[in-house]
């Protein structure tokens, strides 16, 4: 079956044929009535490699992010992330495929391979959530000539201003700290993410700056930025932190937090009353923990959502009035903290 047969069986020409099933112009509702008829009459599937050659258009997205593995704290974050965006990209008729890569596989000269998939499929644009910062990636996807916005993290400087969106970490975290400090903590932990990441070094400046402010030191013995993201070693460095007399924990991700609150309650430390806990990304079980987890909680799907849409005007050719969108990311004061 061809746009020709369908054409034939309609009585119609194959470019208005051409023009129903493409979307590429307006036709009277009488004709698409009579196509869209003999297409489900028919099963007609259009020749998607023939139009992609046609229009050098695939009206397919490749969402970037880093591989989702058993155990991962990204789990949760990027699923929210990749519905928001398919929501929106569906909306307008787009296809949303999905790469993934190793991060600690994705530094320096193996850039590449967080953006394969421009090698392996014909895609329009791309969401990018970026390795470390100085990985290279986002020099290789201008090389490629395609639109893209990067997701949750963005690049060193070196690489130029990029049209982003990701949440705002630093004040998220800075408020942390003082509410904390409000409610009579004084000797705060900090669990971070990695400083090769924009996320873990917004965040750490979010808790420096928070300490400067209070008049509270700096003290490198109960900082951590080095925790892999599971249970078991954020159950380690917890219990190491334990020992150093301190009063709060500050986590960057929930795998941390959980990993936390499950050696409190292991030594039987009472939280909030010997240590506060606060912790990063919100989902429904803080809610039934025993006290229930203040946390911070990042727009996931908003996330998503906004990096779409700012995909779809730059396909569009349109400029965009604010290329780098940071949004809220705001304390759900529960009572963990203190």
């Amino acid at each position: 079956m061809s746009m020709r047969a369908i054409a034939k069986m309609t009585g119609l020409s194959v470019a208005t044929v051409s023009h129903v099933i493409n979307g590429t112009r307006a036709v009277s509702e009488k004709s698409r009535a009579l196509v869209e008829a003999a297409v489900r009459e028919t099963g007609y599937k259009p020749n998607r490699a023939a139009r992609v050659l046609k229009t050098h258009r695939s009206n397919t997205v490749a969402l970037v992010i880093p591989n989702v593995r058993p155990g991962r704290s990204t789990n949760f974050f990027y699923m929210n992330v990749l519905s928001g965006a398919k929501d929106t990209l569906a909306a307008q008729g787009y296809d949303l495929i999905v790469s993934t890569y190793f991060e600690e596989n994705a530094a320096g000269e193996d850039a590449r391979a967080e953006v394969s998939v421009l090698e392996k499929q014909w895609v329009d644009g791309m969401l990018l959530v970026p390795g470390e910062m100085d990985s290279g990636a986002v020099s290789l996807v201008r090389e490629s000539g395609i639109p893209f916005v990067l997701i949750d993290r963005t690049v060193s400087q070196a690489e130029g201003v990029c049209p982003s969106v990701r949440s705002d970490n630093f004040t998220a975290t800075r408020q942390a700290i003082r509410l904390f400090h409000q409610s009579g903590k004084r000797r705060i932990a900090y669990f971070g993410g990695m400083l090769g990441y924009s996320t873990g070094r917004e965040r750490l400046e979010g808790y420096r700056a928070a300490l400067r402010e209070l008049s509270l030191p700096w003290d490198e013995a109960i900082v951590r930025c080095d925790v892999e993201y599971g249970l078991d070693q954020a159950s380690a460095a917890c219990e190491e932190l334990l020992g150093r007399g301190i009063d709060a924990i500050f986590t960057s991700n929930n795998i941390l937090t959980m990993g936390v609150l499950r050696t409190l309650r292991e030594r039987e430390i009472a939280v909030p009353t010997q240590v506060g806990v606060i912790g990063y990304e919100d989902y429904e079980w803080m809610e039934i923990f025993s006290p229930p987890v203040t946390t911070v909680r990042q727009q996931s799907y908003a996330m998503g959502a906004i990096g779409a849409e700012m995909l779809l005007k730059l396909l569009a050719g349109e400029a965009l009035p604010r290329p780098e969108q940071v949004l809220e990311a705001p304390l759900i004061v529960r009572a963990s903290h203190g």
